[in-house]
């Protein structure tokens, strides 16, 4: 487009606006009514103007999307007219004033979401494809507005890698055929708020809450928009109460101080229960707990100090278990919080554990999560940890008293879907493939009298020993040269 030129007769473009996801914005005026207007220019590339139409959200009706008013066909190329929304963008506010605050974040978050909520419940779910934060716009009145739907698809629409923004854009958009979806925006959704806060913006379930939208792993994201927005209005209803019942605690102190003598007060708790629980001192962190017991993210930070060590002592299992007694009735209606928090100290009784029945004691934690909300990968992974600490207690009872029957068919089955359960969960992956290891080796004659072949063992050992590093990549090595001499034995041909 050009200054000043005429488009679809009615259109004057006044000035560039920015170069959006598939081609240049103007500000313009309707020459009969005056009014300012957004112009986007398309250039199709192919495209059908009926998809075109449907890309740009021609039928949707939201504050947080500006409205559409008409669209035209000239010179080859599509264009359309849309509310124009002043204001300012939000990668400006960042480079203009630095991090934003974690109020501002909160609120923005949750108005973003709640649009995504919208777009998303479309049928089928519409895609924005390129959410960042020069494509946000706050309106005067402060209200928060997504432009640019150039890059828009419809649910499992193919997207172009030119139009994905680095730093902003998921992964997997990246990579050959990569498609957009309802994730692909959860991720740049996250991106862009751990990008507006500089990283250390918000509070620490805030940005929890972020980092659960960048996962790597596109399953282990939020699975919609409503579960990221309830996740938004669960950590702000809890802040409120927070601040609420601090407000209430320090009138009984400063009865006569002002309203703003007060809620300094507030924010000056908050303030120190965020240093406390950040702070890797675990009596800092036992005082934080104790304070807010309600708080999910304080037992977090107390189990991540016990397991820096990579070991998880009796004396600290007890500790923890002591500070959650009088919290669990708070954390208990945090379905989704408490499900996770679960989840991990299963996971540091199975693996960390330096006293024995470290196994039996995180399936009562595993069966807590399993209950609760988790994630599909936790959820699947919890009900593999149950049913191989099934498997071990039925091996152990037959070899102390000979009673009972162990089905290591099963067992080998349950090992293979935990293997593939663990793809992509870190270091956790890596605790896995080291038990695998040892099972594979303390189990496999076994393993063979229930059938299973040399080359499906063959093959897990190698899936597992893949994963070890240093000194432990010798284990699964031994293990395979054992495996080949057991099955070269004259009793096993």
């Amino acid at each position: 487009m050009k200054k000043g030129e005429c488009y679809g007769g009615l259109y004057r473009a006044l000035r560039p606006l920015g170069q959006g996801g598939q081609g240049s914005v103007f500000l313009a005026v309707h020459e009969r009514s005056s009014r300012l207007m957004a112009l986007k220019e398309i250039p199709l590339r192919g495209q059908t103007w009926d998809s075109l139409e449907k890309s740009h959200f021609c039928h949707l009706d939201h504050d947080g999307l500006p409205k559409i008013y008409d669209l035209f066909l000239e010179n080859g190329n599509g264009y359309v007219v849309m509310e124009y929304v002043p204001g300012w963008n939000l990668r400006e506010y960042r480079e203009r004033k630095g991090s934003m605050p974690g109020s501002m974040l909160l609120d923005l978050s949750g108005e973003l979401a709640e649009i995504l909520v919208y777009l998303h419940g479309r049928t089928p779910p519409l895609i924005h494809g390129d959410i960042k934060p020069g494509n946000l716009i706050v309106r005067k009145d402060g209200k928060l507005v997504l432009v640019d739907f150039g890059a828009a698809f419809q649910k499992d629409g193919r997207r172009q890698k030119a139009y994905a923004t680095q730093g902003f854009s998921a992964p997997e958009l990246f990579l050959r055929d990569g498609r957009v979806d309802i994730s692909s925006d959860l991720y740049s959704f996250g991106k862009t708020f751990q990008y507006l806060g500089g990283g250390k913006g918000g509070g620490l379930g805030l940005r929890r809450v972020f980092a659960k939208c960048t996962a790597a792993n596109p399953r282990r994201r939020y699975r919609s928009a409503r579960r990221l927005l309830r996740a938004i209005r669960f950590y702000e209803k809890r802040m409120y109460l927070y601040s609420l019942l601090l407000c209430l605690c320090a009138s009984l102190f400063f009865g006569t101080g002002t309203l703003r003598q007060r809620i300094a007060v507030v924010q000056e708790s908050e303030k120190d229960y965020q240093e406390a629980i950040l702070s890797n001192n675990i009596s800092k962190i036992k005082s934080a707990v104790q304070k807010a017991p309600g708080r999910e993210e304080g037992y977090q930070q107390l189990l991540k100090c016990y397991l820096a060590d990579e070991a998880f002592s009796a004396e600290e299992a007890i500790a923890l278990e002591a500070q959650l007694a009088e919290g669990e009735a708070f954390l208990s209606e945090q379905k989704e919080e408490y499900s996770g928090l679960c989840y991990d100290i299963g996971v540091a009784y199975w693996y960390y554990y330096t006293g024995s029945g470290g196994k039996t004691y995180s399936l009562v934690w595993f069966q807590k999560a399993a209950r609760g909300t988790l994630d599909r990968g936790r959820q699947e992974r919890s009900a593999l940890y149950l049913r191989l600490g099934s498997f071990y207690e039925q091996k152990s009872r037959k070899e102390r008293t000979g009673e009972g029957t162990v089905s290591y068919w099963e067992f080998w089955e349950t090992l293979e879907a935990m293997t593939d359960a663990m793809e992509g969960s870190g270091k956790l992956e890596e605790q896995w493939a080291e038990e695998l290891v040892g099972r594979i080796y303390e189990n496999g004659e076994a393993f063979r009298e229930a059938g299973v072949e040399r080359e499906q063992m063959r093959d897990l050992l190698k899936r597992g020993g893949l994963k070890l590093s240093g000194e432990k990549e010798k284990t699964w090595e031994q293990a395979a040269q054992w495996l080949d001499q057991m099955y070269e034995r004259k009793d096993y041909r």
